[in-house]
């Protein structure tokens, strides 16, 4: 439905009002679940934490420690060390944050594609109710912004849109390398689908 996309006015205020409840309430659910020995991360979590300890000492991947392709992952997590303190809190905000981005984005998606309120609401309790590792954020992220650049592009396809959907998939390459072959092969196929005839 065009009104669950293009709202306007006081439509438009209620949907950002909404939008801000799901992101709220994905965060805050995470927040709440943090704690135990391993301040609520998996044991996993911790080698991204490792590296990007080593980023911010001046250590290069590849040169100083073996990157096993996921460049950007590590250099986001610096980033959050750098502006937060080197500790479980800078990451916790980083992946929280990134994870509850990813819940706005499926919300607003599933609201378009089944045009029920309902349904968006149901779709984003499924995906917050899973419960996924804070490490798995980008997985989440980049997917659901790939399906809405994509969608973007089949609605109006213009350079500008068919770049983006090339700067998700190079995004995704550099957070893990595996992401370029389902994002890539996502903006192939919906290159090929809207200019099939």
């Amino acid at each position: 439905h065009r009104c669950a996309v293009m709202p306007t006015g006081r439509r438009r205020i209620a949907h950002v009002a909404l939008c801000c409840g799901v992101f709220l309430t994905a965060f805050l659910y995470r927040v709440d679940s943090l704690g135990g020995s391993l301040g609520g991360f998996s044991n996993d979590e911790f080698g991204y934490l490792a590296r990007a300890r080593q980023i911010q000492a001046g250590d290069v991947p590849f040169r100083d420690f073996n990157d096993p392709g996921w460049f950007l992952t590590d250099y986001v997590s610096a980033g959050a060390q750098w502006l937060g303190g080197y500790n479980l809190r800078s990451q916790a905000l980083l992946t929280i944050g990134m994870l509850s981005i990813a819940a706005v984005l499926t919300f607003l998606l599933a609201w378009r594609a089944a045009g029920s309120l309902l349904a968006a609401l149901t779709a984003v309790a499924i995906q917050i109710g899973l419960d996924p590792r804070h490490y798995n954020y980008p997985k989440l992220v980049l997917y659901a912004g790939a399906i809405t650049a994509a969608w973007a592009y089949v609605d109006r396809p213009t350079h500008a849109r068919l770049a983006l959907l090339g700067a998700v998939a190079g995004i995704g390459f550099l957070f893990r390398h595996d992401h370029l072959v389902y994002l890539g092969a996502l903006g192939v196929l919906t290159i090929a689908f809207v200019h099939r005839g």
